[in-house]
């Protein structure tokens, strides 16, 4: 049973996290502060900091994309995948995928135009949202190894190039999302597996 402490600490941070979504969602990512965030959760800034490292950290555990969350919610499936390689990278992506669709359109333009402005004054924040995307980079490529060793894939396939070509589809669908609209998220799910299969068709 959990002693008095651990769950104060508990409590403690859904308060954090459930004041970090109203204030993401009532003032974007760029305008929110922590002081705010604080202020709403009713705790000072130094106990927000005892909990999360930095506004971005905060933001992506509050939508899911926390990098150890997305590695824990992946690793049966990396680490025991199914005979079908495209089944199993999908049902990975699918995973990455939903965490990025739990934030508004709206929220990403900021982020991505933030970033894209203010390179250095973001460099900690991108920092937290480049672990996100190098480890999906890096289960693709284990998994295409793995079926590289089991003899479905060829030993021509070059792993590393062929995990950053499913990384680039998993990318341009998300920023064609955000930006165009051209794409549902059911829609996009039915688009990466024939993109992907082409990927080991060539080789």
């Amino acid at each position: 049973m959990p002693g008095l402490r651990q769950k104060k600490k508990e409590r403690t941070e859904k308060q954090i996290l459930k004041a970090s979504k109203q204030i993401f969602n009532s003032e974007g990512y760029n305008m929110a502060t922590i002081a705010q965030i604080a202020e709403k959760a009713e705790i000072g800034v130094g106990t927000f900091y005892n909990y999360f490292t930095s506004k971005a950290e905060v933001f992506l555990i509050c939508f899911g994309g926390d990098p150890d969350r997305l590695a824990a919610k992946t690793r049966e499936l990396v680490e025991n995948p199914e005979m079908d390689l495209t089944a199993t990278l999908m049902k990975l992506i699918d995973i990455y995928l939903e965490s990025y669709f739990k934030i508004e359109k709206s929220l990403w333009k900021e982020i991505i135009g933030a970033f894209a402005t203010n390179v250095d004054e973001n460099m900690e924040a991108m920092a937290d949202f480049v672990k996100v995307d190098l480890q999906l980079l890096y289960q693709a490529e284990k998994l295409i190894t793995h079926f590289k060793q089991r003899k479905i894939l060829s030993e021509k396939v070059d792993e590393n190039a062929a995990a950053q070509t499913i990384y680039g589809i998993f990318a341009l669908q998300v920023l064609l999302f955000i930006y165009t609209g051209q794409f549902s998220y059911e829609e996009m799910k039915k688009i990466s597996p024939s993109r992907s299969n082409s990927i080991f068709l060539q080789n």
